[in-house]
């Protein structure tokens, strides 16, 4: 229904057909593969798509790892493990999938012309930051990865997008 679609996304962040399209996806990719088989003895792996909902769990919403284990049953090793990974299938396959890349002035003009409609001449993106929770993070790092805004061990990622909500670029994470 239409009111449960609206839950999952507040939720969740994504719209419920993103999200099993983005399983879908993730499943069927090498770099998940040990989520996907069963292990040596035939034990099947924990499901995939409680594994990425506790990664939209963690990013957006600032669950623990341990919060995550008591909501799905997994290990917080296992969510960390995933986790980790996800991270890099981001920055790797969906970032080249789902980037625009700005590299040429006819993009640039485009954008423009897009923020310009809308009443912001000369702007070709906009820009927010947002914080990702570091918990597992070595005591000599712990107050380098601080900050005055979130009194936590995370990374922050600065992010841009055109007026039409696509991504045209984003910072590797810095503490």
């Amino acid at each position: 229904s239409e009111r449960e679609k609206k839950l999952f996304r507040q939720r969740f962040r994504l719209p419920y057909k993103e999200f099993v399209n983005l399983s879908r996806r993730i499943q069927q990719h090498e770099m998940f593969e040990r989520w996907t088989k069963s292990d040596a003895v035939g034990k099947k792996a924990v499901p995939i798509e409680l594994l990425l909902l506790g990664f939209f769990r963690y990013a957006g919403r600032g669950f623990t790892l341990d919060d995550l284990q008591e909501a799905t049953a997994i290990d917080k090793e296992t969510h960390r493990q995933f986790i980790l990974k996800f991270i890099e299938y981001g920055s790797t396959c969906l970032w080249d999938n789902f980037v625009i890349k700005l590299d040429n002035a006819d993009d640039a003009n485009y954008n423009q012309q897009l923020f310009s409609a809308a009443g912001f001449p000369g702007c070709v993106g906009s820009v927010d930051g947002t914080h990702v929770l570091l918990l597992p993070c070595s005591d000599w790092a712990q107050n380098k990865h601080k900050g005055y805004k979130l009194n936590k061990t995370s990374r922050n990622y600065n992010v841009t997008c055109n007026h039409m909500r696509e991504f045209i670029g984003c910072t590797k994470g810095f503490p």
